[in-house]
């Protein structure tokens, strides 16, 4: 199991990698792509056997509902739903599927704005001389950009970054008190 993008490391899964590792060993490769839903990457299409996201977040986008998805073949979805999810459910209420499915019309826009504003704010702070470190897949000085590039098309790199300062404890606890 990999995230496509690390919480809260930003650090990036190759997932075409992982999925041959994983097929070469005979095991299954699943990916958490809540940080890069659809139309940002589509694991399956580099090798994900199963692909789960947290509809709560992105593809809701309102916070007002919860809910989650798994997605892979018939057979393996049928597979779990006949082993898994007699001991943990599956089925989320009408009214949140509804909510979920509301949200998720204007994903593309939403998705398209995060991406764009975390990039903005990542290269603002790496300016900062109090900033002592800035991790967002977009920046060209993280680690994994070039493998972000490619897996994510140029599409973007999410909304999630990852900061540290140049400060004390106390600067640090006055810094969070004040956002």
């Amino acid at each position: 199991h990999v995230e496509t993008i690390g919480n809260p490391t930003t650090r990036v899964s190759d997932v075409a990698a992982a999925a041959r590792i994983a097929h070469e060993a005979g095991a299954l490769l699943s990916v958490d792509s809540t940080f890069t839903p659809p139309p940002l990457y589509r694991p399956l299409e580099d090798g994900a056997d199963l692909v789960v996201h947290s509809l709560t977040k992105y593809i809701n986008g309102h916070g007002d509902a919860l809910g989650g998805a798994v997605i892979g073949s018939h057979d393996l979805i049928r597979r779990i739903k006949s082993e898994a999810m007699v001991d943990v459910g599956g089925v989320i209420s009408p009214f949140n599927a509804w909510l979920i499915t509301r949200g998720s019309v204007t994903l593309p826009l939403r998705l398209a704005r995060h991406s764009a504003s975390a990039q903005r704010v990542a290269e603002f702070l790496e300016g900062q001389e109090r900033v002592a470190l800035v991790e967002y897949p977009g920046l060209a000085s993280h680690p994994q950009h070039d493998l972000a590039r490619r897996q994510f098309g140029g599409r973007g790199s999410g909304g999630v970054l990852a900061f540290a300062l140049d400060a004390t404890p106390e600067e640090h606890n006055r810094f969070v008190g004040n956002l």
